[in-house]
């Protein structure tokens, strides 16, 4: 029994591995990122953002990293343990954020984005294996060009 779950939990880091391989080539970035820990997460911020933000949230991320030490470490102090709870609510946003601006730089809308924060292992490598595009870096007027521009006084009945 152990070892089918362990099978299991090995295609689902391959597949991940793959579908985020397969995420940054579509982004422009080279796929073998994925294996470097915290150059990949600068990827990730760089494709959704800008890269800078990415150090924002590290030097967070260290912040609260210093604060749970001190906080919970033998005579700690309460106050700081309740502020690095703070600062790990305040990453969990930012990651969450950081999901929302991936999906919108590949052009997907509300619902799809929630799939990607409530079921990553299943809309991860929809956004890697369908036909979205990176669209982030492409001026707007390469963005669907067929479709005409929105006139709030026309009529769209049939």
């Amino acid at each position: 029994m152990i070892g089918v779950l362990i099978l299991i939990a090995l295609a689902l880091i391959v597949l991940m591995i793959v579908t985020y391989w397969k995420i940054f080539v579509k982004a422009g970035e080279k796929g073998w990122v994925v294996f470097i820990p915290i150059y990949n997460m600068y990827i990730w911020y760089k494709i959704a953002w800008k890269g800078y933000i990415f150090f924002i949230y590290l030097a967070i991320v260290i912040v609260d990293l210093i604060m749970y030490s001190g906080g919970y470490g033998l005579g700690g102090n309460p106050t700081i343990a309740q502020l690095s709870w703070l600062l790990t609510i305040v990453t969990t946003i930012i990651n969450i954020l950081l999901v929302v601006k991936v999906g919108q730089a590949f052009g997907k809308s509300g619902g799809f984005i929630v799939g990607m924060v409530l079921l990553p292992i299943v809309f991860y490598p929809i956004l890697a294996f369908g036909d979205s595009e990176y669209i982030k870096n492409k001026p707007t007027e390469e963005i669907d060009n067929d479709r005409p521009p929105f006139d709030p006084y026309q009529n769209y009945t049939d």
